[in-house]
């Protein structure tokens, strides 16, 4: 049985989600806090991202070994997943570390327009369907993508929740 939140129909499939630093292989879980407001996700990342893409904010190097990602999310839905039930999604079997977003996504499909949606300007309305997957876990999200910026480590959780 599926842990998947909603049913695909193989039309979907996984592509890069721009924007957005690849977890470092073998990086064991996600840490996910969720606000009123917000959904953050931080991960350890991969070397190759510690220089990531202009758009993604870096914070000062301090020479640690290990870098990680805090990707800030406005969220409509998420489903997280863990040991075991992570490579028992239809999309992700297959699938090692990485953070990809699902298109044509049936998740979007199956919830329809979120309460009040047409209350939103047409900018507002370009909800991703992510799925951060990683060794032992498996987090996806109907969102939009808030900020994202990548810090030295260690990950702690003052960093996490600073404004």
């Amino acid at each position: 049985m599926s842990t998947s939140p909603y049913i695909t129909d193989g039309t979907e499939h996984l592509s890069a989600a721009e924007g957005i630093p690849q977890p470092l292989r073998g990086a064991p879980e996600l840490t996910v806090i969720q606000t009123p407001v917000h959904t953050i996700v931080a991960y350890y990342v991969d070397d190759g991202d510690r220089q990531p893409a202009p758009e993604v904010e870096l914070i000062a190097d301090t020479g640690h070994k290990h870098h990680f990602a805090i990707v800030k999310l406005k969220t409509y839905a998420t489903h997280l997943a863990v040991r075991g039930e992570r490579d028992d999604h239809p999309l992700t079997k297959s699938m090692g570390e990485a953070i990809a977003e699902v298109r044509p996504s049936p998740w979007i499909r199956e919830l329809g327009p979120p309460s009040g949606w047409s209350k939103f300007k047409k900018s507002d309305m370009h909800w991703r369907h992510l799925l951060f997957a990683l060794h032992d876990e498996r987090f996806e999200a109907v969102c939009q993508v808030v900020g994202v910026s990548v810090h030295p480590g260690p990950m702690k959780l003052s960093k996490l929740i600073e404004p």
